[in-house]
């Protein structure tokens, strides 16, 4: 080679396409040339500022300085062998990919690329160099600077690519805590475990801080290639490091100190036993300590676990908790937190954000301050207060839940049995689901939000209420003289033992009150049917009317045989407002 001073040369790959393999030169002068291979050798020396676009090219670009060139392998899929340049200079500084021409110009400028002849990597250093194929989809993949991977991307190519925006689809972030966070080397190690996939062998310090007597010591990681697929992988009792997917991923270190990476995707991260390093990454991932017999301390603020028989863990990037058997001391971050106990009477803490608590011991302990986000338990118990300063309150289980909430404004769901929602003091919305359920109903702005056909619900309240749509009951409670409006279902009233008015709106309305004080009423057309609670329903008194707006009188005697037959003492049986049966 002549007609410069040369700084290294190295086997470029098949850049034009030939089948022939091509060298790569790098000048002292701050810029490259690929030579492109001859079938038929060469005749003495070549003069690589000849170079016409057909023997090679040259790479330079104005005002800047190539501090690298290595081969890439084939970046974009078109058959063609890349080049990856490192430029240091000034607002240039990156790595550019220049894929491999079959024909063209003597002279390309890297920093010139535009997404269909290369791409540029900024935010990683200024140095590439080829990965192999790390998952498997046939495209070359990069390194980029201490601990970035990008994948090999065919088709349409962005012109610029910053590698903090690598979310597992384009390529993923090597990184630890302290100063593990720079890797000292990273090399394509070809593929080590037979699966088809790439792998890399990275070299880092062994310490959080280049003053421990271990971080010149250093470690030795290999990171496994893979396809893109969600994983579920589960390592070994030896230090490990894995790398998860853009997807959802399930990474079980098992044994041993691994370091484990989400990527992205909403990952569930098991260290097992060892003091692990855990990084979701991007998505909203979870930490789980199901296999732990003591109590833990996990603080996702301080990015800590310890206590545990499984080892002190690293946390990164974790939104949510899974507890173990013990009980846990489980402190999320100032983000939404997920914190979910496992076994045991566990405290749990979300801090600021919007948190869910699950609930599943009657010891369970959730801490909530004012204002520190919208907060929910999902509750497994068939009853449960709703502590301070939590908003909303689910039932999980199977059974009749029974629930009350706080002075805050709760939303609170139950489930499939017949349940009893409190809202408390606040104007609370309550969801019965399934189930004959009851509402207490305690402040003007409560809302009872029931759905067709699901049980015969009904409203407790101790003020004048109209019922809403598909709430089929209304008990008054209290010793003040009310007034209870239905609704256009069948409904049945009951009054609290004093002057009550109830109206009924359906076609057919039952009410329930004391004799000769409470007066219902309906439409005219409508038929209603009144009972007096101080006597059992074999001996009900009963009267009938078809005209609206008169006062009902209390018959003495019992109803005739036919007007039994609409009687239906089911509906009157969930208030016990005198001895019945």
């Amino acid at each position: 080679m002549t007609g410069n001073s040369f700084a290294a040369t190295a086997v470029a790959g098949d850049v034009n396409g030939d089948g022939i393999g091509d060298l790569l030169v790098r000048s002292g002068a701050g810029n490259a040339y690929v030579v492109f291979g001859r079938a038929d050798g060469f005749d003495g020396a070549v003069d690589v500022t000849a170079l016409d676009g057909t023997g090679g090219f040259k790479l330079d670009a104005a005002g800047v300085a190539v501090s690298s060139a290595v081969a890439a392998g084939d970046v974009n899929g078109d058959g063609l062998d890349d080049i990856a340049v490192g430029v240091t200079t000034g607002g240039s500084a990156g790595v550019y990919i220049v894929f491999g021409p079959s024909g063209g110009p003597s002279v390309i400028d890297p920093t010139a690329v535009d997404g269909s002849n290369g791409f540029r990597v900024t935010g990683g250093g200024t140095t590439g160099i080829a990965a192999g194929d790390i998952n498997g989809d046939t495209l070359g993949d990069l390194i980029i600077g201490d601990y970035y991977v990008v994948f090999g991307r065919a088709g349409s190519v962005p012109a610029s690519l910053d590698v903090g925006t690598l979310d597992g689809n384009n390529g993923f972030r090597l990184g630890g805590t302290g100063f593990d966070t720079d890797g000292w080397n990273i090399h394509a190690a070809g593929d080590l475990n037979g699966d088809g996939f790439d792998d890399l062998a990275i070299g880092t310090p062994d310490a959080a801080s280049p003053y421990d007597p271990d971080y010149l010591t250093g470690a030795t990681h290999v990171v496994f290639g893979h396809a893109g697929d969600a994983q579920d992988w589960l390592g070994t009792a030896a230090d490990e490091f894995h790398v998860g997917s853009a997807l959802a991923d399930i990474l079980n270190g098992a044994g041993g100190k691994d370091h484990l990476e989400g990527v992205g995707g909403d990952d569930l991260l098991i260290g097992g036993a060892g003091g692990d390093v855990l990084d979701g990454g991007d998505g909203n991932d979870t930490v789980s300590f199901g296999a732990n017999a003591n109590s833990a301390t996990v603080d996702l603020l301080a990015g800590t676990s310890t206590g545990h028989t499984l080892g002190n863990d690293t946390l990164i990037s974790i939104e949510n908790i899974i507890g173990g058997a013990g009980a846990d001391d489980l402190s999320g971050n100032d983000g939404g937190n997920r914190i979910d106990g496992g076994l045991g009477t566990d405290h749990m803490a979300g801090r600021a954000g919007d948190d869910i608590y699950v609930v599943d011991n009657a010891g369970d302990t959730v801490v909530e301050t004012r204002n520190a986000g919208h907060d929910a338990v999902l509750v497994s118990l068939l009853g449960f207060v709703l502590g301070a300063d939590v908003e909303d309150l689910s039932f999980t289980g199977t059974g009749d839940f029974a629930a009350t909430g706080n002075t805050l404004a709760n939303v609170i769901a139950g489930g499939d049995g017949d349940d009893r929602l409190n809202g408390g003091r606040g104007a609370d919305t309550l969801r019965g689901g399934l189930g004959d359920d009851t509402y207490v109903v305690d402040h003007a702005g409560d809302i009872v939000d029931e759905a067709a056909g699901a049980g015969f619900d009904t409203v407790e309240t101790t003020f004048n209420y109209t019922l809403g749509t598909q709430v089929e009951g209304l008990l008054l409670r209290g010793t003040a003289a009310l007034s209870g409006t239905g609704n256009a279902l069948a409904n049945t009233l009951a009054g609290n033992g004093a002057a009550n008015n109830l109206f009924g709106l359906g076609a057919t309305t039952r009410c329930w009150a004391r004799p000769a004080r409470t007066s219902c009423w309906a439409p005219t057309g409508r038929t209603c049917w009144m009972a007096a609670p101080a006597m059992t329903v074999s001996a009900v008194a009963w009267a009938t009317t078809s005209t609206s707006s008169m006062r009902w009188a209390i018959s003495p005697a019992k109803p005739t045989a036919a007007a039994s037959t609409r009687c239906e003492p089911r509906f009157l049986s969930p208030w016990a407002l005198g001895s019945k049966s």
